[in-house]
């Protein structure tokens, strides 16, 4: 079976820090369980710092009436900030959370 690192683990890895806000143990347990791959916290944090330039975010300063905006996606996604950031324009995920909370 190869354990070669794609594009997948890339995105999987990523919404895992959005949703467990950067906590690399807890995102490298989460990752193996789900692709049965082993990442250490460590390998999973360099990882990061390689894809986070490379994912092209609208670079935007947040005004009163994004408030409002990311308001009603959080209404009708929840809390699934990558999903958000697309449909407002793909602006950064934990942008938008931090923005939101």
């Amino acid at each position: 079976m190869s354990h070669q690192w794609t594009q997948d683990d890339d995105k999987l890895m990523y919404n895992l820090t959005i949703h467990y806000r950067l906590d690399w143990k807890k995102i490298s347990s989460k990752f193996e369980q789900e692709t049965g791959k082993r990442a250490t916290p460590v390998f999973l944090s360099k990882r990061y710092k390689v894809i986070k330039p490379q994912l092209n975010y609208t670079k935007k300063i947040f005004g009163p009436e994004d408030d409002g905006n990311i308001e009603d996606h959080v209404k009708k996604f929840g809390d699934d900030w990558v999903r958000i950031g697309q449909e407002m324009g793909n602006y950064d995920p934990i942008k938008i959370r931090n923005r939101f909370y």
